[in-house]
């Protein structure tokens, strides 16, 4: 084990607190609280449309690659790829969740910070 792979474990393990913000972000957006908090609601509910949106193409997506046979297959073989090149970080985010989830006494934690995660990653 080289420290790349400890800097790579701990990035995974950091991953999960971001991946909780992100999803609170998220949640604050889509129920047009973070409108409300930053006087967008004058803008036309803008944070909440931005969420309204990133929820539509997500659907669209998934429904696209579990319809479509040669699609699902890139998924796949692209998620298999990822894990391959990055076992340290994956280890460090599947690892930090159930732990954190454990310590704090609720088990939703890994599961929304992975949700927060992968909706910021479909954002950029």
């Amino acid at each position: 084990m080289s420290w790349e792979d400890v800097n790579n474990f701990w990035a995974g393990v950091k991953s999960v607190p971001r991946g909780l913000y992100r999803f609170g972000d998220y949640r604050g957006r889509i129920s047009g609280s973070r409108d409300y908090q930053c006087a967008s609601v004058v803008l036309d509910d803008y944070y909440q449309n931005q969420a309204v949106e990133e929820t539509k193409y997500t659907y669209l997506m998934m429904k696209y690659i579990l319809t479509n046979k040669e699609a699902r297959n890139l998924f796949f073989q692209y998620i298999k790829e990822y894990a391959g090149e990055n076992k340290a970080y994956l280890s460090g985010r599947l690892l930090a969740g159930p732990v954190l989830g454990v310590a704090s006494r609720n088990p939703v934690i890994s599961f929304g910070s992975t949700i927060g995660d992968i909706s910021y990653k479909i954002m950029i």
